[in-house]
């Protein structure tokens, strides 16, 4: 009967094909990914700029080489074959370059928002990309450095609430811990929201209200077909 009731759940779920005409099938997908592309666009622009901040301030690179930087990048990711024919299908590669371009704007373009706010926006995203592909915890590890410790040094401004030691040293540590405990607790958060999205989709309801039945749910995650020894 626990098969059954999933089975049932999951045909909830399922959107039938007499509802949407093959033709959308085809071009929809690949016309909403074509749009979402253009964040990778935005993405490249926003890294070339700061890689030609970091230029003017330590080579002295003139503002023509800044201004075309951004340009060129968007030019090379726009003209990449990658771009052009993987992007444009439902690919976990393809998910991930769209999170990570989103995480990349959070994280490099927008330096006036709130630290918190920005740490738990790029933790957020950060699960999301974890979730759809383990590997991108490589990429979303420097962002998230990059936020604390910009967080840190905004701490002078107590910008992030509080602080009140009256001493900078504090106020700085304080400012990093509160963005550090922002991401993370987004991060769980997000993660929670959806393996209980993805639960309720394989299993039902019931199941995450009865949580997570040990240990067949590890040996499960560890992709053995039954427990130690037994003939599952």
């Amino acid at each position: 009967s626990g098969s059954g009731s999933g089975s049932g759940s999951r045909e909830q779920w399922q959107w039938r094909s007499e509802w949407t005409p093959p033709l959308a099938l085809v071009i929809l997908p690949r016309l909403g990914l074509c749009l979402a592309s253009l964040l990778l666009l935005d993405a490249a622009a926003a890294g070339a700029a700061r890689a030609s901040y970091w230029g003017r301030k330590h080579h002295k690179l003139d503002w023509a080489g800044a201004a075309a930087a951004g340009i060129n990048a968007r030019l090379t990711i726009a003209s990449a074959w990658p771009v052009l024919t993987m992007q444009l299908r439902p690919f976990s590669n393809s998910l991930e370059a769209l999170t990570l371009a989103a995480a990349v704007l959070i994280a490099l373009c927008q330096p006036s928002l709130n630290p918190c706010l920005r740490a738990a926006a790029l933790g957020a995203v950060a699960a999301l990309g974890i979730f759809l592909r383990f590997t991108f915890v490589v990429f979303a590890l420097p962002l998230a450095l990059h936020v604390v410790c910009t967080a840190g040094r905004s701490g002078v401004g107590g910008s992030c609430g509080g602080g009140g030691g009256g001493k900078v040293g504090r106020r700085v540590l304080w400012s990093t811990a509160a963005a550090a405990v922002s991401g993370i607790a987004a991060t769980a958060a997000t993660a929670t929201a959806l393996v209980v999205i993805d639960t309720m989709y394989y299993r039902g309801g019931a199941a995450v209200a009865a949580g997570p039945q040990w240990p067949e749910d590890l040996w499960e995650l560890l992709g053995v077909g039954g427990a130690p020894g037994g003939g599952g």
